[in-house]
């Protein structure tokens, strides 16, 4: 069985490059210098247990998929996983933000929330007198000139 601070390296250097960091990109996320991450990788040292739960945190596992041995396939479905969630995350926010588009384009052609716009909409255009329904007025519509 291998020593705890040699599956720690392992599993470090393989979450890391499954999440595409470098060493320093690492060391910066954690506030620790490049050459203590280098150190843990070659499993001269391991972090303290507060950096333990700050790399799983980051790498969005537990404390203890750190410190036991894993296969590099396991390492790596986590991510594929994860990339496949965000792709359709994307995706959907693409779709939603392309129907606020054509819903935005539609009201403005159609004319419809036009606030200095006080006429009636008829069944095949606007009257050119105003709404006085919207007013309180009157509920007539006999000034439509297209009959309903």
């Amino acid at each position: 069985m291998k020593d705890i601070k040699e599956v720690f390296a392992e599993n470090l250097l393989q979450l890391r490059k499954s999440a595409g960091f470098t060493q320093s990109d690492l060391a910066e996320k954690l506030n620790y210098s490049d050459k203590a991450v280098s150190k843990w990788e070659r499993a001269e040292a391991v972090p303290d247990v507060s950096v333990l739960i700050a790399i799983a945190f980051l790498f969005g596992v537990s404390v203890d998929f750190l410190v036991k041995e894993h296969t590099a396939e396991e390492t790596e479905k986590i991510y594929s996983d994860k990339r496949a969630n965000v792709g359709l995350i994307v995706t959907l926010i693409t779709f939603m933000a392309l129907m606020l588009c054509q819903i935005v384009v539609y009201l403005s052609l159609s004319g419809v929330g036009d606030p200095t716009d006080r006429s009636i909409r008829c069944r095949f255009g606007r009257s050119p007198r105003p709404c006085l329904w919207r007013y309180g007025a009157s509920r007539d519509f006999s000034f439509c000139p297209y009959p309903r």
